[in-house]
C-alpha cells in the first residue's frame, strides 16, 4: 500500500480549484450537514465514535457497489453524477442545484485519475485513503465522525455547494 505524507495530501487537496471553495459551509445546525454527519455515523460498524480506517474502507466498496449501477466495474460519469446521499434535494430547495451539479462533475474529475471517464475501484480507493488520511490529523488511524466529514474535500466541497448562492 502507498503511504503519502500528510501535508502531501493536504497541498493537492487545497491546489484542486473547485468553484466553490470561497463559499460559506453550513452550520453545524445545518440539515446539510446533518446529512453528512449521519453519512459518517454510518461508517462506524462498531458503533464506538470513531471510524477506523478498515471501517472507512468497508464503506468505501459499498459506496462503490451501489454507484456502479450497471455493474460493469466502473463508474461512470452519469452514475456519479445520479447517485447521492441527499444532498442534491437540499440544494435545489436552496436555489443552489446547478453549483452542487457542478461540483459534483469537478470532484469526479478528480476522483478520474487517469482521465478515462471513469472512475475504477482502486481510484475511488485511492481516493478515499486520501480523504480518510487527511481526516486522521492525530494519525492513529480512526477519526470521529464530525473529523470525517469536515476532512474530506468531497463532503466539505458538496457542503459548500449546498451553501452557495447562485
Amino acid at each position: 500500500m502507498i503511504t503519502y505524507p500528510k501535508r502531501t495530501i493536504l497541498a493537492a487537496i487545497l491546489s484542486i480549484p473547485i468553484a466553490v471553495t470561497a463559499h460559506a459551509a453550513p452550520s453545524d445546525t445545518d440539515p446539510a450537514f446533518a446529512i453528512v454527519d449521519n453519512l459518517a455515523a454510518s461508517m462506524d460498524i462498531n458503533s464506538n465514535g470513531v471510524v477506523t480506517a478498515q471501517e472507512h474502507a468497508a464503506f468505501t466498496d459499498l459506496a462503490w457497489s451501489s454507484m456502479d449501477a450497471n455493474s460493469n466495474g466502473f463508474i461512470e460519469s452519469s452514475e456519479f453524477l445520479g447517485w447521492d446521499v441527499g444532498l442534491q434535494s437540499v440544494a435545489d430547495d436552496r436555489g443552489s442545484g446547478g453549483t452542487y451539479r457542478e461540483v459534483k462533475r469537478q470532484l469526479f474529475g478528480q476522483w478520474d485519475q487517469n482521465s478515462d471517464g471513469r472512475v475504477s475501484q482502486s481510484e475511488m480507493r485511492e481516493q478515499a485513503r486520501n480523504e480518510f488520511a487527511v481526516s486522521d490529523t492525530d494519525g492513529d488511524h480512526t477519526v470521529k465522525t464530525r473529523e470525517l466529514s469536515s476532512g474530506s474535500l468531497t463532503m466539505m466541497s458538496l457542503l459548500s455547494a449546498v451553501a452557495a448562492t447562485e
